[in-house]
Formats: C-alpha cells, structure tokens, sequence
C-alpha cells in the first residue's frame, strides 16, 4: 500500500525467523525482501537475497523460480555497477527459461533484458526484446511485466531520439501501471520520462516529469 520501507523490514525479520531451511517458503520470502530491499535503494540487500534465492532454486531444482530471480538480478546489479553479472545474469535466465514451456517468467527475463540492451544504447535490440516481453506478459496476464515492457520499448526509442513515440509508450505504461496501483512502474514511467527527455535536450519536458517523479517518490517510500 506504500509503505516499502515496512514492508522490508517485515520481510528481514521474517527471514531472520525462518533458518536455512530449503523449502519453498522461504524462497518466496527471499523474493519478495530482495524486491522491496530494491524498491527503498537497499541495493546490496536485495542482491545478496537474489543470490540466496537463486542458490535455493538450483537445490530445489526449480527452473521457473531459477530463471525468475536470475533476471530480476540485473536491477539491483546494474544500480552498484555490476554490468558484468547483470548481463551473466540475464544471459542464463533466458537460456533457463527457453528450455522449458513458454511461462510469465520467460516474458521477465525477456524485459529485463530489454533493460540492458537500452542501457547500452542498444536501441532497437531494446524495443525487439520488449516486444517479446509484452507479448508473454500479455498471453500470461502478468500486469507488472506489461507495464515495464511498455517502458522499455519507450525508453529504447526516446534514447534513438524518436522523443514523441517513445514518450508516447512511457506515457501508456504510466496510466497502464496507475490504474493497477503498481507503484514502482509508476515511478519508472516518471523517471524515464524525466531522463530520457533530459537526454533528448526536451528540458521543459523533462522538468515537469522530473517534479512528477520525485513527489510521488517521495509519497511512497521509492
């Protein structure tokens, strides 16, 4: 509802409770810490948790939770400078996921690998590979991965310069997020608003989308 910052500290209390078993549960908890962890900025909690999360799954040997938390590591990665595991990272998720029947988790790992090809300024690879994801999310009614692949595939061509179309897609994935209350993709929407048109030299844009983004930060603990 907002409170991420509680809701982060719940989860490390829990897991500071839950031991080492190697049990389902404790992989969801690992989860869902190591995405709020990276929601408040806790970067190296979040990834430290992946990395547990992922250690979990290869001994259960469970590829869709393998694949899942292998893609979601490049976030956090990417925030500490850790490009080389983050692009290893989304590397083996993929090739994971391709090997079992397509799933939502495939369209994650497809999504964030859309996020490293636009950090590389890998245009059209980004908006290719966004794509593929907003179909899978589409065909698995995964609204999360809706609205960020929305934002990839705008943000890939804000950065190649085509500033109308691509804000035209953050702006879809913005209102797509809104009416789901999915905070975070809300503030992606913002932020890359914000920066992308920055880069573009559309600086009263990028103003305005800059104050949108940091107010409602600010009023959800991001």
């Amino acid at each position: 509802v907002g409170s991420h910052r509680e809701a982060a500290a719940h989860y490390a209390a829990a897991l500071r409770h839950a031991g080492e078993t190697a049990d389902p549960d404790r992989l969801a908890l690992l989860e869902a810490y190591a995405h709020e962890a990276h929601l408040t900025a806790q970067y190296a909690e979040s990834i430290d948790a992946r990395r547990q999360a992922i250690d979990l799954a290869r001994t259960l040997d469970e590829p869709l939770p393998l694949g899942y938390n292998l893609a979601r590591l490049a976030q956090p990665s990417i925030a500490l400078g850790l490009n080389d595991e983050a692009e290893e990272a989304s590397r083996e998720s993929i090739a994971i996921l391709e090997h079992v029947p397509p799933s939502r988790e495939l369209g994650i790992a497809f999504v964030f690998q859309s996020y490293l090809r636009m950090l590389s300024r890998d245009n059209a690879d980004g908006v290719r590979w966004g794509e593929r994801a907003l179909e899978l999310a589409e065909r698995f009614g995964d609204d999360d991965t809706v609205a960020y692949a929305l934002n990839m595939i705008g943000t890939s061509h804000l950065m190649a310069g085509e500033t109308a179309l691509g804000s035209d897609f953050l702006r879809r994935s913005r209102d797509y997020a809104a009416e789901r209350d999915l905070h975070f993709r809300i503030a992606n929407a913002y932020s890359m608003l914000a920066s992308g048109q920055g880069e573009m030299y559309e600086l009263e844009g990028s103003e305005h989308w800059a104050r949108e983004y940091l107010a409602f930060a600010a009023e959800h603990e991001l």
